[in-house]
């Protein structure tokens, strides 16, 4: 996962406030910081996602997200798990 992807992810999941606030805010302690400290520290953007995804109890179909083609995202657009645009995955897919 690029950092792109990582931020990508993140706006689809989340929606563009609740995602800012759980990137400066939310604890990961796997990573004793907050998702944006560890970006900042360098950590693997994947393993980011997957410790926030793990602490906001949201569904494991997401984790992959980022290679997702447009029936998966539809299927997950369906499922209710995408709140908020999911269009930068779709580009290219």
């Amino acid at each position: 996962m690029k950092r792109s992807e990582f931020n990508n992810a993140l706006k689809a999941v989340f929606g563009q406030a609740f995602g800012a606030s759980l990137l400066s805010d939310l604890y990961l302690p796997d990573l004793h910081a907050t998702p944006v400290e560890a970006l900042a520290q360098g950590k693997d953007p994947q393993q980011v996602w997957d410790l926030l995804l793990v602490q906001t109890d949201s569904d494991p179909d997401l984790r992959f997200i980022h290679r997702a083609d447009r029936r998966a995202l539809n299927e997950l657009m369906r499922k209710g798990l995408l709140r908020g645009d999911a269009g930068e995955f779709n580009s290219g897919k």
